[in-house]
C-alpha cells in the first residue's frame, strides 16, 4: 500500500535492481513532461525521497507498468479480491500451515531461486542452501494417569480401570476421550458487589435448576454469596477471598487453631467472581486469578455482570464446565 496520496494497493511483481529513484525519468501529465522521480513525489504528493539509491517495484499494468520506491510503501494485508479467491487462499493456507519436513523444502527452494537470481550472481553473493543444524532431544509422548477405580469413555466403549495406568496422550483419540470424572458442586461461593447479589442469586437458582434437570451430570449445591461494598476495589476482592478461603476452605484444628492449608475433603470449593462494570474487567480478572492461584489455589471461574443478564443457559453451562 502507498503511504502518499490516496494510500492506493498494489501487487508488487518483482523488485528492479537495476532502477532507483534518481535515474529513473518518466512522462506525466497531459504535457507529457520528463522529470525524474525525486522531482515528482516532491512536487505531487509534498514527499521526499530519501534513498536516491534504493531499488524499485515494479507493477504490472494493462497500459504501462508503475514503479514505486519501497520506502513509500508499506505491507498490508490480503486484498479483497484474493480473500474471495478460494483456490488462492487454499494455496496460501497449504503453505502457511506446513510441516516441519515441507517447510525446510520450502525454504531450500527459496535460498536456491534466490542464489540462483541474476543479481546475486551480479554481486557474487554466496547463499548456503542448507540450513543450519543443532542437537536435540525428542521428548515423550505425554501420558495420562488415571487413578484406580476412575472411568473414562470414548466413542467406542466405556472402561473403568482397577489399578492405576498410564494413557498415552494420542492426539487421534484424545479429543473424543473424557479422561476425567463430574464432581459435584457442594462447596462453592460467588463473590460479587452488593449491586450484583440479585445476579448471584440468580445465578444460585440457576444452577440448582440446571443441575436438577441433569443438563450438567452433577448436583450443584446453593453456594454462598460473599457481598462487598459497591465501593470496593481489586483489593477488596482479595481481602474477601482470603478471608472465606481461610475460614471456609483451611477451617481450623481441633485445638482451635487458624489452618493455613485446606482440609482434606472429598468436596471440591470453587471460587465464582462477578465482574462489576466499575472495574476494569482485564484488570481484575489478571490481579484476581493469580491470587487465587499462587495463594488460594481453588477452582475459579469469572463472568461480567452483563453477560448474567442475557439469561442464556448455554452461558451458565459452560461457566461450571
Amino acid at each position: 500500500m502507498a503511504k502518499y496520496g490516496p494510500h492506493r494497493t498494489y501487487k508488487v511483481h518483482q523488485i528492479k535492481w537495476n532502477m532507483n529513484p534518481k535515474d529513473y525519468i518518466f512522462d506525466h501529465g497531459d504535457e507529457k513532461a520528463r522529470t525524474n522521480m525525486i522531482d515528482y513525489f516532491r512536487t505531487a504528493y509534498g514527499v521526499k525521497i530519501r534513498s536516491v539509491a534504493q531499488p524499485l517495484f515494479e507493477i504490472r499494468q494493462k497500459r504501462q507498468n508503475i514503479y514505486l520506491p519501497p520506502e513509500l510503501c508499506t505491507l498490508v494485508g490480503i486484498p479483497a479480491k484474493i480473500r474471495e479467491n478460494k483456490r488462492v487462499m487454499a494455496d496460501i493456507r497449504q503453505s502457511l500451515f506446513q510441516k516441519p519436513p515441507e517447510r525446510i523444502r520450502s525454504i531450500k527452494a527459496l535460498n536456491r531461486m534466490i542464489s540462483d537470481s541474476k543479481e546475486v550472481k551480479e554481486w557474487n553473493l554466496q547463499i548456503n542452501l542448507e540450513p543450519d543444524t543443532i542437537e536435540a532431544r525428542v521428548l515423550k509422548r505425554p501420558q495420562i494417569y488415571q487413578p484406580a477405580g476412575a472411568s473414562y469413555h470414548d466413542k467406542q466403549q466405556s472402561q473403568t480401570s482397577s489399578q492405576p495406568a498410564a494413557r498415552p496422550l494420542d492426539d487421534t483419540k484424545i479429543l473424543g476421550t473424557i479422561v476425567h470424572q463430574p464432581i459435584h458442586f457442594r462447596k462453592w461461593a460467588i463473590f460479587c458487589l452488593e449491586k450484583d447479589v440479585s445476579h448471584g442469586e440468580y445465578l444460585n437458582d440457576r444452577f440448582y435448576e440446571l443441575s436438577e434437570e441433569r443438563r450438567f451430570d452433577i448436583y450443584v449445591d446453593y453456594g454462598d454469596i460473599v457481598e462487598l461494598s459497591n465501593k470496593s476495589g481489586i483489593e477488596a476482592f482479595k481481602e474477601a477471598i482470603d478471608d472465606y478461603y481461610l475460614k471456609y476452605v483451611c477451617g481450623k484444628d481441633a485445638n482451635g487453631r487458624q489452618l493455613t492449608k485446606p482440609r482434606k475433603t472429598k468436596d471440591l470449593y470453587f471460587f465464582l467472581i462477578i465482574m462489576p462494570d466499575s472495574i476494569k474487567q482485564e484488570h481484575l480478572y489478571t490481579a484476581l486469578k493469580n491470587k487465587i492461584n499462587t495463594d488460594s489455589p481453588v477452582i475459579s471461574q469469572f463472568v461480567s455482570s452483563k453477560t448474567i443478564q442475557k439469561y442464556n443457559d448455554r452461558i451458565y453451562i459452560n461457566i461450571l464446565r
